[in-house]
């Protein structure tokens, strides 16, 4: 390498990390990699005999180009089978002559690489591993001694449970070891197996044979000794007296494990223990591979002693002398706990004729002690039980049927009652709802009573629901299966349909007791009280009849009316309007009832009835109409009529056949009527539409042709302002109708028998205008021209162009629709037209006389407007 700033040595690598090396540069030597694995030796300083100093450093990207140092100094340690001698970290050995690479374990160990049993020696190579500093160093060759001892036998080295030792079953030397790291004792000579301490945990002993001197012992063989199992999970049961969770693969000792007895059942009985208490040692046998588990002690108490002084109570069905803490039982099996000093054995009893029943009485186990051994009670059979037809409820006296044998109580607990000597019968007391009594035949000093017979007896059933109603003045909500009391309940009347009328109330206030009657099965209900006002009050007077106005005057609010006595309406002013009450022509007359409403506490009173006799006849519909042409409505003096549905009412005056309406933008309904009388009402109402006047037609003036067109034979129309008017007779009304002059003109379309004329279209039709230079002649108030063909009246002159009907004739020049034509002077739009240049707007042309705005034009003299004209 060259050498930079004068420096008198090369430079050397200082540091290699990863691709990047790092060189220095020295005045005095140069410095070299030392060991495999460092980076320079003593970190880069050289030897301190040598003076030198560093004069740059320059770091170049690069990659490995330096082999590691061989290791040296390699020792394989006999004993421990293991690599001794360079850098462990680094090092990986070969088998396969350097096919293969294994780093070398940080134990050292080489056991794995050491040929077995027989084979020859092997030679391994050993280097140092590549690394981002060095590639890997040269390979370096180990010699390995074959194992020259022989194998060992995994089944000749065995864990007895049995004895707790290692059975060795080879006759060579051996050794062992507890554990895998600790010190190996030789095992002596003749001594055929090993103790081992079975502790806490698991443990791993190792025996091998021992190796001749300077070669490899045998291979090793493992034994594991497991921790001793757990204690087996037997307990005591003092509720059976036995041992349970046992198995046949236990044994258990009576005597602190002296000796010990194998199970031969899943359960340890009191036969196996013995009557007196005792410490039980119990664990899980040793086999020829595990050894026995860790003992469990249990302490088994002695019996309890049997109970005494038993009795039995044949009366009172209990036996006598027991205590909480004992239980009973029928079987000898289930058993029941007695948490009194009497125990009842009412259930436990045999029926009549059975056989004797044997109850059984023990102390109770408890958590610690076996139950004892049971006291044995007989129980004898019952007397005989009623017969059920003979003992049952009576509802009409509300008793239970019986003799003076028997005894009963209310509900099945409680006390028995017996029956009175001589009684037939006892009382019950109804409640709510049903209730069970029992009825038995008494025991006596030695037999049972009979078993108990059990009645169902109703409960009272609930009050009727049965109330004063104001508005029928009775008591409803009541049947033919209730009765009644109006004297507290002294006396009592069957009702008899499904009301209580006032005729059996009577008519003072009165407290009324109802009630469901009794029946064979079922007894009275409940009773309800029931309060009754007074009768009613008076009907009203002073009513009276309006037949003009169709009302009943004298009533007030709070009354009420009806037309059929059943529905009733009530009334909320001081007059009842009865027009939808009144009966049509010939019906038969109404009856109208009239009363002061019930209230919540007072029934309704009695009724006022007024008679409302018919109306009077109808007005015929042919007779009652709208006329069109007279825009009125035929009728007669007889009747009156009105303006929609509702309103005032119109006589029509005597002598008068007709009524004027109004015709609106809308169908309008007037009503017609017969005038009632002072003893007749009206008659019903006729109603007539008067139909709403149509638009008006659509007719309109037509210059081109001079006249009024879109116009029909229906129509008709006026000249002099709506004064008379003329019928129509084609689809136009021309020029020689209108006349020559200025008109306004009227156009309806006109009236129908039943339709009035429609509104009025005016038109303003301006005057005639006649050119100068023809020739007029004017006869009977139409204007001829003699010399022109004869054309139809809506059809242009056959000498004019075609013209657009708003434009001027052609014969004049084109002109805008505001301007006067060219040959004029332009004038003032009211003017008239002018032949003559600069003739002011008042003044008559030059060869024309002066003529009104309104008249037609004249080649004449000055003329009357509504003469002739003159030639």
């Amino acid at each position: 390498m060259r050498n930079f700033n004068g420096a008198t040595s090369p430079p050397v690598v200082s540091r290699v990390e990863g691709q990047y090396i790092t060189f220095i540069y020295c005045i005095d030597s140069r410095l070299f990699l030392d060991a495999p694995g460092s980076r320079l030796a003593n970190g880069g300083v050289p030897d301190v005999n040598r003076r030198w100093r560093t004069v740059r450093e320059h770091t170049v990207h690069s990659t490995p180009a330096s082999h590691a140092r061989a290791p040296e100094g390699l020792t394989v340690d006999i004993a421990s089978e293991t690599l001794q001698g360079g850098n462990v970290s680094f090092l990986q050995t070969s088998v396969n002559n350097g096919a293969t690479w294994v780093n070398l374990p940080a134990t050292r160990s080489i056991s794995h690489l050491i040929p077995a049993y027989g084979n020859a020696p092997a030679t391994i190579l050993v280097r140092y591993r590549g690394t981002a500093m060095f590639l890997e160093s040269a390979p370096v060759a180990v010699a390995l001694p074959a194992r020259s001892a022989p194998a060992l036998l995994a089944s000749n080295v065995v864990f007895d449970g049995l004895t707790e030792t290692i059975v060795l079953n080879d006759s060579g030397l051996l050794e062992y070891r507890r554990g895998t790291d600790g010190n190996w004792i030789p095992v002596p000579s003749g001594q055929a197996s090993i103790p081992v301490t079975i502790g806490a945990s698991s443990v791993t002993y190792q025996v091998r044979r021992q190796a001749a001197s300077g070669d490899f012992t045998s291979n090793i063989v493992s034994v594991t000794v497991n921790v001793r199992a757990a204690a087996p999970n037997v307990t005591y049961r003092p509720a059976t007296d036995n041992v349970g969770n046992f198995s046949t693969l236990m044994e258990f000792s009576l005597d602190d494990g002296d000796t010990w007895t194998r199970a031969a059942a899943t359960v340890l009985s009191r036969s196996d223990i013995g009557d007196d208490a005792v410490t039980m040692h119990v664990r899980v046998a040793a086999t020829a591979t595990v050894a026995a588990s860790n003992v469990r002690i249990l302490e088994i108490p002695g019996l309890t002693p049997v109970p005494t002084g038993l009795g039995i109570d044949f009366i009172r069905e209990v036996v006598t002398g027991v205590a909480p803490g004992m239980q009973s039982s029928t079987n000898g099996t289930t058993w029941t706990n007695i948490t009194t000093d009497e125990l009842n054995i009412a259930t436990m009893i045999p029926a009549v004729n059975a056989a004797n029943v044997t109850l059984r009485i023990r102390v109770a186990a408890t958590a610690t002690n076996p139950a004892s051994n049971a006291a044995e009670v007989i129980l004898t059979p019952r007397v005989p039980a009623p017969v059920a037809a003979n003992v049952r409820f009576d509802s009409l006296t509300e008793t239970v049927l019986l003799n003076d044998t028997m005894e009963h109580r209310i509900g099945t607990t409680g006390v028995w009652t017996p029956v009175p000597q001589d009684a037939t019968s006892v009382p019950v007391t109804l409640g709510t709802a049903a209730a069970t009594h029992q009825v038995r035949v008494r025991g006596t000093a030695d037999r049972f009573p009979s078993l108990a017979l059990s009645l169902t007896i109703p409960g009272r059933a609930a009050a009727p629901n049965a109330n004063y109603r104001p508005a029928t003045d009775d008591i409803g909500v009541v049947s033919a299966a209730m009765e009644f009391s109006v004297d507290g309940g002294t006396t009592w009347t069957r009702v008899t349909g499904t009301t209580i009328t006032r005729a059996a109330l009577g008519q003072n206030p009165v407290t009324v007791y109802v009630r469901t009657a009794a029946t064979a099965s079922v007894a009275m209900s409940a009773t309800r009280v029931v309060e009754v006002p007074a009768g009613p009050a008076n009907a009203p007077t002073g009513l009276v009849i309006d037949h003009v106005r169709e009302v009943i005057t004298g009533v007030a609010p709070g009354m009420q009316s009806s037309t059929n006595g059943i529905h009733w309406a009530n009334i909320t002013t001081n007059e009842l309007n009865i027009d939808a009450m009144i009966p049509a022509v010939n019906a038969a007359n109404v009856t109208l009832r009239i009363r002061v409403a019930a209230t919540a506490t007072a029934p309704a009173s009695n009724i006022a009835e007024i008679i409302l006799t018919p109306r009077v006849p109808t007005p015929l519909a042919a007779n009652v109409r709208f006329d069109g042409f007279t825009e009125s409505i035929l009728l007669s003096d007889t009747m009156e009529y009105r303006v929609g549905t509702t309103g005032v009412w119109t006589p029509v005056p005597q002598g008068q056949t007709s009524a004027p309406v109004n015709l609106g933008t809308a169908n309008v309904t007037h009503q017609v009527r017969v005038r009632g009388t002072a003893d007749r009402f009206p008659s019903a109402v006729l109603s007539v539409t008067v139909p709403r006047r149509v638009v008006a037609p659509n007719a309109s003036y037509h210059a081109a042709t001079d006249a009024i067109v879109s116009v029909s034979t229906a129509m008709e129309f006026s000249l002099d302002g709506g004064t008379t008017w003329i019928r129509a007779t084609g689809t136009t009304i021309p020029r020689a109708v209108l006349g020559h002059d200025a008109v306004t003109v009227y156009v309806r379309t006109a009236a129908t028998a039943t339709a009035p004329p429609s509104d009025i279209l005016i038109l303003n039709v301006p005057a005639r205008v006649i050119a100068a230079n023809m020739l007029l002649s004017v006869e009977d108030d139409y204007v001829e021209f003699p010399h022109l063909p004869e054309a139809d009246a809506d059809e242009e002159p056959s000498y004019l162009p075609e013209v657009d009907t708003d434009e001027e004739p052609s014969y004049l020049p084109e002109v805008d629709a505001d301007d006067e034509p060219s040959s004029l002077p332009e004038v003032d739009a009211g003017e008239e037209p002018s032949y003559v240049p600069d003739a002011g707007a008042d003044e008559e042309s030059s060869y024309l006389p002066e003529i009104d705005a309104n008249e037609r034009p004249s080649h004449s003299p000055e003329v009357d407007a509504g003469e002739e004209p003159s030639y």
